[in-house]
């Protein structure tokens, strides 16, 4: 944001990281709170003069923080709940979605099936499983962001760190940006 402000441009390289994912909630949760805490905090303190922003940065620089910023942060937010209501209307009679419910709940899953299927990355069953959980995966996201809020308000200065493990060195597998298809492996 401090970048957009002073006119400058960011840009993304190739990059690869050696470090594998968490894989348990335990260490998931609190990296993930410790993001969406991150992306609250910067919207806060770009929006303690709006109108001083939005002339530093233009009106489509402001506006594309308002959308990435605040879709980090809204979007969690209404996962659980979102999920928990879809969860009802096929357990309780006489609950349903509607014409405009279920056209959302149609176009939220098709979004997140295409952009699944359009991620940069190698094909494996692991994938092809994550892109069809991933519906079940998003409520989790919901339990991030109200720990994120809880620790704003009660530790602001709090991060929580988030231990990794190198992969070995023998590993084929690696992770990438994806914004080059010059990012290849190391020998």
């Amino acid at each position: 944001m401090r970048l957009a402000r002073a006119s400058l441009v960011a840009q993304t390289f190739a990059s690869e990281t050696y470090e594998d994912a968490p894989t348990q909630a335990r260490i998931w949760l609190p990296q993930r709170s410790r993001w969406i805490k991150g992306h609250i905090q910067t919207w806060l303190v770009l929006m303690r003069d709006p109108r001083r922003a939005l002339q530093q940065m233009g009106f489509v620089a402001f506006l594309s923080a308002q959308f990435s910023l605040g879709a980090s942060i809204l979007a969690p937010l209404f996962h659980a709940p979102c999920f928990l209501f879809v969860l009802a209307t096929f357990l309780i009679p006489g609950l349903e979605l509607g014409r405009a419910g279920g056209f959302l709940l149609g176009a939220g899953l098709a979004l997140g099936l295409f952009s699944g299927l359009a991620a940069p990355g190698r094909w494996s069953v692991i994938r092809v499983f994550a892109i069809l959980t991933q519906p079940l995966y998003w409520p989790l996201h919901s339990c991030a962001a109200y720990l994120a809020i809880w620790e704003l308000v009660k530790d602001p200065f709090f991060w929580a760190k988030t231990p990794h493990r190198p992969r070995a060195k023998e590993s084929p597998e690696h992770c990438s940006t994806g914004s080059s298809a010059s990012a290849s492996p190391p020998a």
